[in-house]
This record gives C-alpha cells, sequence and structure tokens, in this order.
C-alpha cells in the first residue's frame, strides 16, 4: 500500500490530531508517526507498548487506546466554540 504524502502537504495539516501508534508494530516503522508528529503542529503523539502491534484495537489494552481516543475527541468538543 502506497500512502506518500508530499512534505509540504503534511506540514500544512492545522487541524488537532491524534496519532496512535505501538512499539511493536512491525508493519509500520515508528519512525513515520514521529515524523507526521513533527509535521503536523496540533498534534498528539500517543506510543503503546501492546501486545498486539499494529493492531491497536486488540486485547485488553486496547480500551488504553480507545479511552485516550475518546478523551482526545471529547477535549476538542470541549475546546470548540458553540455557534448558534
Amino acid at each position: 500500500m502506497d500512502q506518500n504524502i508530499d512534505q509540504k502537504v503534511i506540514g500544512e495539516i492545522i487541524c488537532p490530531t491524534i496519532i496512535l501508534h505501538s512499539s511493536k508494530d512491525i508493519v509500520v516503522n515508528i519512525e513515520h508517526a514521529k515524523y507526521a508528529h513533527t509535521k503536523i503542529k496540533k498534534s498528539i503523539l500517543k506510543v503503546y507498548d501492546n501486545r498486539w502491534g499494529h493492531l491497536l484495537w486488540l486485547g485488553k489494552e486496547s480500551n488504553i487506546t480507545i479511552e485516550d481516543t475518546l478523551e482526545f475527541i471529547d477535549n476538542e468538543k470541549k475546546s470548540q466554540p458553540i455557534i448558534v
């Protein structure tokens, strides 16, 4: 799967972004997540030491990933102005 993103484009991302990665991922090198984090200004990088590697949503540890994602969404929702 080819997912090359032009370096200029990734640097133009301005929306809040959460990047989730496993330290045991043997499919995608952690350097991809680190690179994205350095280029996306409002990004948060979460690295997990889960048993399933690339499959962050499996196993007992998945609740941590899900909680972090929901917390990120909830915090972003709270920080947005209410438009009526």
